[in-house]
């Protein structure tokens, strides 16, 4: 808690997993995600709690539960009871479409764990055993095999524990899924009714005092501009969680640390054999770099493992003494989890033999791709370098999935230097991307329609300059870009591979960095630049969320859209931020204009990142890590192995694939006729496989209720109806692939009525060579 709250001065006791007696609970980290090991220790704290020394009951409640009545009833009836739970709904749910709808209820489970009380007799204890056992294991979000963490278990226990007490005082968990049949109202002594009976307790699922006029992200059914009682609840509760610091609470990091690991020896880290783009010039083979520099700081043994990337300039140094060293017995692949198939079977299996893998992935949406997920197969646990990415994978992850700090280091000497790189005098505004990297999410247009609202005539005191590269890959995007700047002399691209000093130095001699991306998995660039001191301006959305706030830097507010067409990898019915383009040309004249709130706000930005995302940090949370993975091994095979004399060379291996790869990528976006065209589409649809199309219908189920917003209820919407359409296409994917069978077959047969022509012409030459005594050459 340093730096954050002090427990000895607040009204409340805090308890830690081992104060509850969890001592399942460092296994608990390792299988589920956030939301279900949050859920999975209630039975542990409600035991506790009821061993006090003269207590008779204990009452749960969920953080964003808003107390406006006395609780005297409830704990009478959990002392008479032993258990008692509220319903989500007494009333049948209109079938109107919206949400949450009935369908919800079944999956998410009949009673609303947001509450529940107990007493401390035998029927309680009971419970308490037998959910404490379910959640040591199963407390997940599993809709295809009827889990939902820990609520949809008590969906047994009136059956089980018949003494149970449903609650139905109205007056109880009101909530978005109760509300068409709950009316609020004030007494003449001032207080809340709800139909005309006291109000206990009010339940804002899904609420923030930061969106005025939204009752909860995860529904559409009530309408506060029609519903003016809920409407006054919730600003009230909205007022009430602002004048308790909730703006200021809501920015702390969640960490799960071990406090003593700054005490830890290093010689008990595993080595490393740490896989990734080392000298490729992109942000994944940076990373990758960083991630090396960090375990050398924490002493942990490392074997670099260098693969091309196939797709950007491999000119970055890089020397490590570990490369050609003896395989470690861990290994950390930093490659997305696209790639990570094609890297692991060009990597060999001797190098996964006897050894635990970790992926340490990326990725930019909120919703991570069904295509991908068998990769989780090939790793024991994934490492992400932000919160934004953990959430996207913890939902859908079969393995453990594990935030660790991304290092942020620039060269010490590094300086500016405006004449050398041929940059412009005055204030100038940088931003810095890679083409391959999606232009559409990266959005440079964006940027300069921004920067030409900030400043609409060209001044020689401002200026704009887009560092890019790869551009020539894609021209039109190019293109589309340099339209946008138009004629303006004041915005100045540079599409060309920098040095990386160079680079440094660029971002060294602007005056204010700019991203206006739609989304990022962390924002290297933007860290690299605060860690300079630079005052960065940043859409408020995506992994920069981690370092970029209103005290470190100008974050830009934005409106979530679907992703559309173009933008592939991404689907085009995900979703991401579209920047608000006045908010970001208003934050563009505040930093020329008041300099001395641009300097403060960096300044917090440099100390930020220096703490937060310095080597040594993402070192120690790699170290813990590793010791974790080594002491849960299941094997005494730790110790570093030589390669077999006849493992492969792995750049000239990769090479070969990555280069494949990239004419792949390179084609047009319509797939090519014949028959390797519908090879493409043959490969790329049948891998989704029917179970991740029963999964996508599941889980698109389960969001409507309880992890999306409006936005998302109806782009799941359509989800369930593209399953519907693909399960179309794949019957017809297996006609063609009928047809296609039966081409090759064709192109079989000629081929080898070309090599059989090919045979007699050359016995038809030689045998004619031998008569006339002249010599002829080899055609092979």
């Amino acid at each position: 808690f340093d730096g954050y709250l002090d427990t000895a001065d607040e009204p409340f006791e805090v308890l830690t997993p081992q104060d509850i007696g969890c001592a399942a609970f460092d296994l608990m980290v390792d299988r589920y995600t956030l939301l279900e090991l949050s859920t999975a220790v209630k039975p542990w704290l409600l035991r506790t709690l009821l061993q006090r020394e003269g207590v008779d009951h204990a009452i749960y409640l969920d953080p964003d539960i808003h107390v406006v009545g006395a609780l005297d009833s409830i704990a009478e009836l959990a002392a008479q009871h032993d258990i008692v739970v509220t319903p989500h709904t007494m009333s049948p749910i209109p079938r109107d479409g919206l949400y949450p709808q009935e369908q919800s209820i079944l999956i998410a489970g009949a009673y609303n764990l947001g509450f529940i009380a107990l007493g401390t007799g035998l029927a309680a204890h009971a419970m308490l055993d037998w959910w404490q056992e379910r959640l040591e294991r199963d407390c997940t979000v599993d809709v295809a095999n009827g889990l939902f963490v820990d609520q949809k278990w008590i969906d047994l226990v009136p059956g089980l524990w018949p003494g149970t007490h449903l609650l139905t005082d109205p007056g109880c968990n009101v909530a978005y899924w109760n509300y068409h049949e709950r009316v609020l109202s004030t007494a003449e002594d001032g207080r809340l009714q709800v139909n005309g009976q006291p109000a206990r307790f009010l339940h804002f699922s899904g609420f923030t005092p930061l969106e005025s006029g939204s009752l909860s992200k995860y529904q559409n059914r009530v309408d506060l501009t029609d519903r003016n009682d809920i409407r006054l609840a919730a600003e009230a509760y909205g007022q009430a969680l602002l004048d308790a610091g909730f703006e200021e609470t809501t920015r702390w990091p969640y960490v799960i640390e071990r406090l003593d690991i700054g005490s830890r020896d290093p010689s008990d880290i595993p080595g490393v054999n740490v896989v990734g783009y080392l000298t490729a010039e992109l942000g994944v083979g940076e990373v990758g770099r960083q991630i090396i520099g960090a375990l050398d700081g924490a002493g942990a043994p490392v074997t670099p493992i260098t693969i091309p990337s196939g797709t950007n300039r491999e000119q970055h140094a890089f020397d490590h003494r570990g490369v050609g060293g003896p395989l470690q017995p861990v290994n950390l692949l930093c490659v997305n989890a696209d790639m990570l198939p094609e890297v692991v079977d060009s990597l060999g299996a001797h190098l996964f033999e006897h050894r635990r893998t970790v992926g340490f992935w990326w990725w930019e949406t909120e919703a991570f791709p069904y295509r991908w997920r068998p990769s989780f197969d090939l790793v024991d646990e994934v490492w992400v370098g932000s919160e934004f990415v953990a959430n996207a994978l913890s939902l859908v992850s079969s393995k453990p999935v594990v935030r660790i700090p991304t290092p942020v280091t620039v060269p010490a000497d590094t300086q500016p230097d405006r004449s050398r790189l041929g940059l412009p005098d005055g204030f100038l505004f940088l931003f810095v991307f890679d083409f391959n990297s999606v232009e559409k999410r990266k959005n440079p247009r964006g940027l300069i329609e921004a920067y030409l609202r900030a400043f609409p005539e060209p001044s020689a005191d401002t200026s704009l300059v887009l560092k890019t590269v790869n551009g020539e890959r894609h021209p039109h995007a190019f293109s589309e870009m340099i339209q946008t700047a138009g004629d303006r002399a004041d915005i100045i691209v540079i599409d060309r591979y920098l040095s990386a000093a160079d680079r440094d130095a660029l971002v060294a001699s602007c005056d204010c960095y700019a991203s206006l991306h739609r989304s990022e998995g962390f924002g290297l660039t933007v860290a690299e630049a605060m860690l300079l001191g630079k005052p960065v301006i940043a859409t408020a959305y995506g992994g920069v969320t981690d370092f970029v706030t209103e005290e470190t830097a100008f974050p830009v507010r934005y409106e979530r859209v679907l992703v559309g067409e173009g933008a592939a990898p991404y689907a085009p019915d995900e979703s991401w931020a579209e920047p608000d383009l006045d908010h970001a040309a208003e934050a563009m004249r505040t930093v020329v204009a008041d300099p001395g709130l641009a300097a403060a706000r960096a300044a917090n930005g440099r100390d930020f990142v220096r703490q937060h995302h310095s080597p040594a940090a993402a070192g120690e949370a790699m170290a813990e890590r590793l010791r974790h993975l080594g002491a849960h091994s299941g094997t005494d095979d730790t110790k570093p192995t030589e390669p077999p004399a006849d493992a492969p060379e792995l750049p000239d291996a990769m090479l070969a694939r990555t280069q494949t790869l990239e004419l792949l990528r390179e084609r047009p976006a319509a797939v090519p006729s014949g028959p390797r065209g519908a090879v493409q589409r043959l490969l790329r649809r049948i891998s989704r496989g029917e179970a991740d199309v029963r999964r996508k219908a599941d889980e698109a189920l389960w969001w409507s209720i309880e992890a999306s917003s409006v936005v998302n209820i109806e782009r799941n919407l359509e989800a369930v109806q593209t399953v519907q359409r693909q399960e179309k296409e794949l019957l017809a994917l297996q006609r063609e692939l009928k047809i296609l069978r039966a081409e090759l077959d064709d192109v079989r047969a000629s081929l080898g009525r070309v090599v059989v022509q090919q045979r007699e012409a050359r016995t038809t030459s030689r045998a004619a060579s031998a008569r006339t005594g002249t010599a002829v050459g080899d055609d092979r």
